[in-house]
C-alpha cells in the first residue's frame, strides 16, 4: 500500500511499500576504533542499562513491581540499552568459557566490546542498523522484543504517536505487508461468507478501507482474492543528531492495544539525496552477506522493479495493485526477515530508504489476533 504524508525529523517525506532493513553491518571484527562522542554514547548507555535495571529490582524488592512487571521492565532495560546488555552476557560466557586461558579470553571480550559499538549510532557512519544472532538493532536501540506501553521510552527517539494509537487504534497507521484475512490461522479454513460474518463487515468495503475493532482494517471485498487486512501500526522517530547520511530514521510496531503492548514490526532509513557511499546494489549485496554471516536462511537479491530491490530467504510471487508484496504469510512461511531497498526517481541505483521487516512478528500477531473472530 502506497504511504504518503511520512514524518520525519527534517521534512515530508513520501514514504512507500513494504518491509525494510538496509545496509549490512560490518561484522564485528572488522569494526574500527569508536570515536570519542562514540566512546561517550557507550559509556553513558552502560550507566543507564545499570541503572534501569537496579531501579526495576529495587521496586520488586519494595514490593511496588509485581514479577509480570519486573521481567517487562527487564526487558525494556535490554532494548532501550542493548549494547550494554550483549556485552555482559558475552563477557560471562568468555569468562566462563576460557578460563585459565588467557590470549582467548582476551581475544573473545574484544569481540564483547565490538558488540558495544556496533549496537551505538554513530551518525557520521553510513550504516544505522546490526544483526547479531538472529537480533536486529537500529540507530542504538533494540528492536526485538515486545515492550509494554510504560516501557516505551527509547533513547533518542519520540514515540509520541503511539500512545494515541494504543488509545484509539482506528486511528493508527495502516499500511507495508496485506495479507488476504485466510492467510492466518483462524480464517485458513473458513469460506469468506464466514469470513465476512465473523468480521460484521458491510456489503460494500469503502476505498479507504473497513476497521474492525481489536483486529484492523480490511480492504477489498472479502469474496476475492484480492481483499486485504492490515494491522495498526505506530512510530518512534529518532530525535538525535541525524548527521550527514540520514534525512530520518524510524520504527514502527504493532499495536496491541487490548494488552498495551508493541511489537517490533520495521524499521526505515530514509538517506540524503547526496549520499553515495554505497549504491542501490552495493547494499544489496552487503545485506546478502549480513543474513549470511549471522546464520539466517539464505537470503537472496532480487528486483521487483528498476527502482525497488527486496532481500529475502524466498521468491516473493504475490503483489497487490501498486507492485507491492503481499501475503508474505502464506503457508509454508518463509520468510522472517525481509529487506526492501528503494531507489531514486531519477537515479535508480541511488538509495532513497531501505526497510527491514520482522515478517515473523507480523504473522504471529496475526494469526494471534484473529483468534477471536474464529
Amino acid at each position: 500500500m502506497d504511504i504518503t504524508n511520512f514524518n520525519s525529523p527534517h521534512l515530508i517525506i513520501i514514504f512507500l511499500i513494504s518491509s525494510y532493513l538496509g545496509i549490512a553491518p560490518p561484522t564485528l571484527k572488522a569494526a574500527g576504533k569508536p570515536s570519542p562522542s562514540t566512546r561517550e554514547n557507550i559509556q553513558q548507555s552502560n550507566r543507564s542499562f545499570k541503572k534501569c535495571r537496579s531501579d526495576a529490582l529495587t521496586l520488586m524488592k519494595d514490593g511496588k513491581l509485581s514479577p509480570k512487571r519486573l521481567k517487562r521492565r527487564l526487558v525494556g532495560c535490554k532494548e532501550k540499552f542493548p549494547g550494554a546488555s550483549l556485552y555482559i552476557s558475552c563477557k560471562k560466557k568468555a569468562l566462563k568459557t576460557f578460563k585459565g586461558k588467557k590470549s582467548k579470553l582476551k581475544e573473545k571480550i574484544l569481540e564483547c566490546k565490538q558488540l558495544l559499538v556496533g549496537t551505538t549510532f554513530e551518525p557520521d557512519k553510513p550504516i544505522p542498523f546490526m544483526l547479531h544472532k538472529s537480533q536486529y538493532f537500529f540507530a542504538g536501540i533494540g528492536f526485538n522484543k515486545p515492550l509494554s506501553l510504560r516501557e516505551l521510552k527509547l533513547p533518542n527517539f519520540d514515540c509520541s504517536k503511539v500512545r494515541p494509537a494504543v488509545k484509539k487504534p482506528q486511528n493508527a497507521e495502516f499500511f507495508l505487508f496485506g495479507n488476504h484475512p485466510q492467510m492466518f490461522k483462524a480464517f485458513s479454513r473458513a469460506n469468506p461468507k464466514k469470513i465476512s460474518r465473523k468480521l460484521g463487515l458491510p456489503r460494500s468495503i469503502p476505498p479507504d478501507g473497513h476497521y474492525v475493532d481489536n483486529l484492523g482494517k480490511v480492504f477489498g471485498d472479502i469474496r476475492t482474492k484480492k481483499a486485504t487486512i492490515f494491522f495498526p501500526s505506530a512510530s518512534c522517530v529518532f530525535s538525535g543528531q541525524l548527521g550527514p547520511n540520514f534525512t530520518g530514521l524510524s520504527v514502527y510496531y504493532l499495536v496491541d492495544s487490548s494488552r498495551q503492548l508493541l511489537l517490533p514490526y520495521f524499521s526505515i532509513a530514509f538517506y540524503h539525496p547526496n549520499f553515495s557511499a554505497l549504491s542501490k546494489g552495493q547494499m544489496g549485496q552487503e545485506l546478502e552477506k549480513m543474513f549470511a554471516e549471522n546464520g539466517e536462511k539464505e537470503h537472496k537479491l532480487s528486483s521487483i522493479s528498476e527502482q525497488i530491490d527486496v532481500v529475502a530467504s524466498a521468491e516473493i510471487k504475490e503483489f497487490d495493485e501498486e507492485g507491492d508484496p503481499r501475503n508474505l504469510c502464506a503457508q509454508p512461511r518463509s520468510h522472517r526477515f525481509i529487506s526492501v531497498l528503494k531507489g531514486r526517481e531519477n537515479e535508480k541505483n541511488k538509495i532513497e530508504y531501505v526497510i527491514m521487516a520482522n515478517i515473523k512478528n507480523l504473522c504471529s500477531f496475526g494469526d494471534k489476533v484473529t483468534r477471536p473472530f474464529r
